[in-house]
């Protein structure tokens, strides 16, 4: 009994340390970085969180810190991806940091962004 118990905190702990595959971020319609609508989405290898409409709560993830991706703080990327937006760069597909494979598409006149990473393992 004791190697069953002992086997599946083993199993927890890793699921809790391993890397999602693919995370994707969709915003569209906020007021000045606020929603009404937050939703986030969890498999084992997958991350995905969708904000929309203006409302007042900010678009960020709630039922876990900011997600990892081939050892990259998502949150890091997604500020990469803004700043590249700011120098007028609306779409965007990037190796960040020789670990993730990162693609972006702004559209301002819809004012969606629809970021996507993945760890580029299969």
């Amino acid at each position: 009994m004791k190697k069953i118990i002992l086997t599946i905190l083993t199993f927890v702990l890793l699921i809790g340390t391993v890397d999602a595959k693919k995370i994707t971020i969709i915003r569209h319609g906020g007021d000045d970085g606020k929603y009404d609508k937050v939703e986030e989405y969890h498999t084992l290898f997958e991350d995905k969180l969708t904000c929309k409409q203006p409302g007042s709560t900010g678009c960020g993830w709630v039922a876990v810190t900011s997600p990892t991706i081939g050892g990259e703080d998502s949150k890091l990327i997604e500020l990469f991806v803004e700043s590249r937006i700011e120098n007028a760069e609306n779409t965007g597909d990037v190796n960040y940091n020789g670990n993730v494979h990162v693609t972006w598409s702004y559209d301002p006149e819809t004012d969606e962004l629809i970021i996507t990473m993945d760890d580029g393992e299969d």
